[in-house]
């Protein structure tokens, strides 16, 4: 027969403490990124970069089958254009592929009497292409799994209307879609998303700095609990729980309290500084131009340059992701071999600065005419007469005269030319300051 044992009592020393916060990774999700959309980092970074890549109107322009312009039909494209907001519907585009990689339109059309025209382009959100129906074997992309390939191998679309309700198939036919074509996936894919985790620790590292701010003044504690019984560590949670300045709690015996004297520090606020800066870095072509010279050769120009060159590649993918839709229009209504162009205008770069040093360097070097030094400063080109009593007009001017090996020469000599530089940079200057005018 068994002799029953007595019945056992906590013993021991265990810790409990109020800090239970840690950095995990999560899985990339289009809700995660339809939330990261919407934050500081990312959307901050997604509108400047959608102010700097739309800075115009798009131009519309119809040749016909011998590569003419046909201005009249280019004139019809246009106000159709403007009537279902294609400008806008650009940007959308954009932006969907920035955050999903997909983005997907519902041209509505009708005809009017015997014309073929959209009466509005409406864009579905992508993020309601997230689930794919229960029955679906087969995902083909993580972020949109509800675009899909059926049996036929043929692109379908399922969007959810209701997140308690089976997806939806929506007819491929009615519908229209845009993605950067350098990403050959069938959903394509976000331009954000190896950023996705830097920006994910970023909002973790900005809510640990509030945790460090906040502990500085109510710091993390840990209760020692010696031979716990009975709700002791339910009654210590409660104390770290409600720990503050306004309340108060009796400890008892078998409880001590063990502060761990924080200390604050910029630590975190450093860490997001330098995640920040990879946000920056990464969609910042210039980050390439090297002010040492390292990489490309730095200069404020060479990096205005490289980033024009980023947009115009952005615009390159949008138009002709979007001229589809108005080549059918075209076709539609019956233009044979009519082709349809869409430009959207790129950022102006000031090429001041270097046309004056051209013209400058020309000048001293003799090697650009009079004329060609003109143009270059946005002046009229001379007649043969005005050029002959401009150079009649210099030639009145006396050279100076001085001896060479003569000290006192060699001193005029250097202040002659250093003259002739401070009238040749004060000239530049009044050029400068009336091109800006």
């Amino acid at each position: 027969m068994v002799s029953k044992t007595k019945a056992q009592k906590e013993e021991g020393t265990i810790y409990i403490s109020g800090a239970d916060d840690y950095y995990d990774a999560p899985e990339i999700t289009a809700e995660i990124l339809n939330n990261h959309s919407r934050n500081y980092y990312g959307r901050s970074m997604s509108e400047r970069l959608q102010k700097m890549i739309f800075t115009g109107t798009p131009d519309y322009t119809v040749f016909n089958g011998n590569a003419e312009v046909e201005d009249e039909v280019g004139e019809d494209i246009a106000q159709m254009a403007i009537h279902i907001d294609i400008p806008t519907r650009m940007k959308q585009a954009w932006f969907d592929t920035f955050w999903f990689g997909l983005a997907i339109f519902n041209p509505v059309s009708s005809w009017i009497g015997n014309q073929f025209t959209y009466t509005e382009l409406r864009r579905l959100p992508p993020k309601s292409f997230a689930y794919a129906p229960s029955d679906m074997t087969e995902i083909y992309s993580n972020i949109l799994q509800g675009v899909v390939l059926n049996s036929k191998r043929e692109i379908d679309y399922y969007q959810t209307v209701d997140e308690y309700a089976e997806p939806v198939k929506l007819n491929a036919d009615n519908l229209f879609v845009v993605k950067d074509p350098s990403h050959p996936e069938l959903a394509g894919q976000p331009t954000i998303l190896p950023l996705v985790p830097i920006i994910t620790m970023l909002d973790y590292t900005w809510h640990t700095q509030m945790q460090k701010l906040h502990r500085v003044g109510a710091p993390i504690m840990f209760m020692k609990i010696t031979n716990p019984g009975g709700d002791d560590v339910d009654y210590a949670r409660k104390i770290l729980q409600n720990w503050g300045k306004n309340t108060a709690f009796v400890l008892r015996e078998n409880m001590e309290v063990i502060n761990l004297n924080l200390q604050d520090n910029s630590s975190a606020l450093e860490t997001e500084e330098r995640l920040a800066k990879l946000v920056v870095d990464y969609f910042s072509p210039t980050s390439m131009v090297s002010k040492t010279g390292s990489l490309i050769s730095g200069s404020s120009a060479g990096e205005v340059e490289l980033f024009r060159s980023y947009i115009i590649g952005i615009h390159d993918w949008l138009e002709r992701g979007f001229e589809p839709l108005l080549q059918n229009y075209l076709d539609q209504n019956g233009y044979e071999d009519y082709t349809v162009k869409i430009d959207i205008p790129a950022p102006d770069t000031d090429r001041s600065d270097v046309e004056l040093k051209q013209a400058e360097a020309g000048w001293r070097t003799r090697a650009l005419t009079i004329n060609e030094i003109r143009e270059k400063l946005g002046m009229p080109e001379l007649s043969e007469d005005a050029l002959e009593e401009l150079k009649a007009g210099y030639d009145s001017i006396p050279p100076a005269e001085f001896k060479t090996g003569d000290p006192l020469g060699d001193k005029m000599e250097d202040d002659i030319l250093k003259a002739e530089d401070e009238l040749d940079r004060s000239l530049f200057d009044i050029i400068r300051k009336r091109q800006e005018e």
